[in-house]
């Protein structure tokens, strides 16, 4: 005897199998064939992105249950009957099986409730008027008959009677076991290899090889400036030891400064003035080019790189100073300094 007979192997019969031939029923599905999904071409069906065609939809099902456990008999059923605890189900070959609960999942087909004298209601769709009537869970009149599908007053659509075989299946289930049942399964993540440090190294390095090399610089650079904001450190160039902003004294900054311009050659080891940071009357040195200033380091702060772009400013001013008083003869050529009137088109010069 089995725990379960499926008469109907269409959408609703196939979930309602594969719920309780999980669930460790003893499952049996008796299938005639010729089902009206057998016919039909599914576009609106969930997880099926360029459609399924009806006999695939019904094959998968039948396949999915039967890995379950479930035996599926291709028969057209034409009895059933109340016999000892449970039910006798006859084929039209003469077959019987027996089982002790029935799930009726036949379609729009009627004959089998009328056969077993179950109660009947008026159905919402057009097309079947007449359906089983039944509880939120699927029990019939019968104790121990079930129905789910189209017979049980749902839509034709197979995602919508899909749906009710499984629900129906889980109120059998929860009848049967005294507390509601939940199938619900996780990725056996304890069974997957995880990835050691060496492969996760060799990733990131086939990554960074893909990546041209300016974004892998930028990269680069925004993590290590990420890193360091985040400690609230800075590495000046040259230095093997890392310092504190916050813990640098003017006279340190300074001695920073002074450091970052030995180490690039090509700049003057004082900065020379701009055109606009000149004094009144001071000629600007043939042949010199304008100095420019030195490139922030990419790894400090941008508060840091003010406070350094200021500070090269008051280098500046200071050897202007320094260098105009070294110079009388350059005063003497201008004459004495009048105070020019002031162009309104024009900025005012800085003193």
């Amino acid at each position: 005897m089995y725990d379960v007979a499926v008469v109907g192997g269409g959408p609703a019969g196939g979930s309602a199998a594969i719920f309780l031939a999980k669930a460790g029923m003893k499952t049996l599905v008796l299938d005639n064939d010729r089902g009206q999904t057998r016919a039909a071409w599914l576009l609106n069906h969930y997880g099926f992105a360029d459609g399924i065609s009806g006999p695939d939809l019904v094959e998968a099902g039948r396949q999915q249950s039967r890995n379950l456990g479930a035996e599926w008999v291709t028969c057209q059923v034409s009895d059933v009957q109340r016999s000892g605890g449970g039910f006798t189900i006859t084929a039209e070959n003469g077959d019987t099986y027996e089982a002790k609960q029935v799930v009726l999942a036949t379609g729009a087909a009627l004959a089998l409730g009328e056969r077993l004298n179950l109660a009947f209601a008026q159905g919402r769709e057009t097309r079947n008027p007449k359906v089983l009537q039944v509880d939120v869970d699927g029990r019939t009149s019968e104790r121990g008959i079930w129905a789910a599908g189209i017979i049980a007053g749902c839509s034709a659509h197979t995602i919508i009677t899909c749906g009710h075989g499984a629900q129906v299946a889980v109120g059998l289930l929860s009848d049967a076991l005294g507390k509601r049942v939940v199938q619900h399964d996780v990725l056996e993540r304890a069974n997957q290899r995880q990835p050691s440090p060496v492969d996760l190294q060799d990733h990131v390095d086939s990554e960074q090889h893909r990546q041209p090399p300016a974004q892998q610089q930028l990269r680069e650079h925004m993590q290590t400036q990420h890193d360091m904001q985040g400690q609230g450190q800075t590495r000046m160039p040259g230095q093997g030891e890392v310092q504190s902003q916050d813990r640098m004294n003017p006279q340190e900054r300074i001695q920073s400064q002074s450091h970052m311009q030995s180490q690039n050659p090509t700049e003057s080891q004082t900065p020379q003035p701009t055109a606009d940071m000149r004094q009144p009357g001071q000629l600007q040195p043939q042949g010199r080019m304008q100095p420019q200033i030195a490139n922030a380091d990419p790894q400090q702060t941008e508060k840091e790189q003010a406070r350094q772009l200021a500070r090269q400013a008051e280098l500046r001013q200071e050897a202007n100073d320094r260098r105009f008083e070294q110079a009388p003869q350059l005063r003497d050529h201008q004459g004495p300094q009048r105070e020019q009137p002031s162009d309104p088109q024009q900025p005012p010069k800085q003193q």
